[in-house]
């Protein structure tokens, strides 16, 4: 067991005194994992990086297996997000945007136009047109995913009109919904 453990990428850079995007593991301090494929245990890698006009994250997540990632927030650059992704050798499917305020999609076209098959995922009612690569759009209850690794798609519109939290087993990630020990602001 403790081998396992000590192969999962599991969260190490949130600072809890600050407010920016928050994660919410459910049952930390044990890695975030899941079971699937029979009920053989696959461990989710999650890395965050920190950036953006009001210190947001952007999450890359991905499956230990397949390999295949997915970034939440494009909120730093383009070339920091692809050189994390490449540093944990994962291969980046998917560009989700919890919501359609600048600081959480900023750089998301030029994700977008360096990664040629990147696919774009937001809610079906986003407010804000982002890139013209593809676009899935979610509802609240959809799922899709990752390698072996289940996406879960809620739609809680208290911080913005569009704001989605995406659910995997064991974190949930939740833009501007709730912030790192507080509440996320209704006032946008």
């Amino acid at each position: 067991m403790q081998q396992w453990y000590d192969k999962c990428v599991i969260e190490k850079n949130i600072p809890l005194s600050r407010n920016p995007d928050a994660l919410l593991f459910i049952n930390l301090p044990n890695p975030v994992y899941s079971f699937a494929n029979g009920g053989e245990r696959s461990c989710m890698i999650i890395e965050s990086l920190e950036g953006g006009y009001d210190k947001n994250f952007t999450y890359i997540i991905g499956c230990e297996k397949s390999r295949q990632a997915a970034v939440i927030d494009a909120a730093v650059g383009a070339e920091q997000i692809i050189s994390a992704a490449s540093d944990l050798d994962l291969h980046i499917k998917y560009l989700i945007i919890t919501h359609t305020h600048h600081d959480h999609y900023a750089w998301a076209e030029a994700l977008l136009k360096k990664l040629r098959d990147i696919t774009l995922i937001t809610y079906s009612d986003a407010l804000q047109g982002i890139g013209e690569k593809k676009h899935r759009m979610v509802d609240d209850g959809d799922t899709m995913y990752l390698g072996s690794e289940e996406l879960k798609f809620l739609h809680t519109p208290g911080h913005y009109p569009d704001s989605i939290c995406i659910v995997t087993n064991g974190a949930v990630f939740t833009g501007d919904t709730l912030f790192i020990g507080r509440t996320g602001r209704t006032t946008s």
